[in-house]
């Protein structure tokens, strides 16, 4: 936990707080301007791990169980996909949170989403997932390679240990014959469950 929100404080308060800092020297002056940076960049930090720490409590798994089933990761992430209009290329996102059990990868979104539907991807129908999403800007895009030629598209946070640990699970479910993710009880204990 701490890892994480180190690097939700610095991924924040560093940015905004050079942007800040910028900004106020060329108004007011070298000094103002590093001061106003550390303070602002510092307020706005603590600010957004505040903000989604509350998100992560309020969302996760309380009990460990997500619909009957062990979680064995689960953590905050964006679903995007394609417009559905003929012309309609653009990119479309929603937010929400994404939880892998043992038969399953699920999205849910966030209740105030204009696109409620939840993302169910049964483990049995997955071939491979990738590290890109279908943008080239999007550096934690975790694709999801699906039998029926479909893909899905999420961006999170350790892209490569949610990939690591949807093959580990999926390979685990091939290897008992059953597709039913039975080995995934290991898997979950070498990487943690929370995202």
């Amino acid at each position: 936990m701490t890892k994480r929100v180190l690097r939700i404080f610095l991924t924040s308060a560093v940015p905004y707080g050079l942007l800040v800092g910028y900004v106020m020297t060329a108004q007011w002056g070298l000094g103002v301007g590093v001061l106003w940076g550390l303070v602002v960049g510092a307020f706005f930090g603590v600010a957004t791990v505040v903000y989604l720490e509350a998100k992560r409590r309020r969302m996760r798994s309380r009990d460990g169980l997500f619909e009957g089933a062990a979680v064995l990761r689960e953590g905050p992430a964006s679903h995007l996909w394609k417009g559905t209009g003929e012309e309609d290329e653009r990119l479309e996102s929603r937010g929400g949170w994404l939880t892998l059990t043992g038969q399953a990868l699920a999205f849910r979104p966030r209740p105030n989403e204009a696109r409620r539907a939840p993302v169910d991807v049964p483990l049995a129908d997955i071939v491979a997932c990738h590290r890109k999403g279908p943008a080239e800007w999007v550096s934690q895009g975790l694709r999801v390679e699906l039998k029926d030629g479909r893909e899905e598209h999420f961006v999170v946070h350790d892209c490569a240990e949610w990939m690591k640990l949807i093959e580990d699970v999926v390979a685990a479910g091939e290897d008992d014959g059953k597709g039913k993710g039975k080995g995934a009880g290991a898997a979950s204990r070498r990487r943690g469950r929370r995202g």
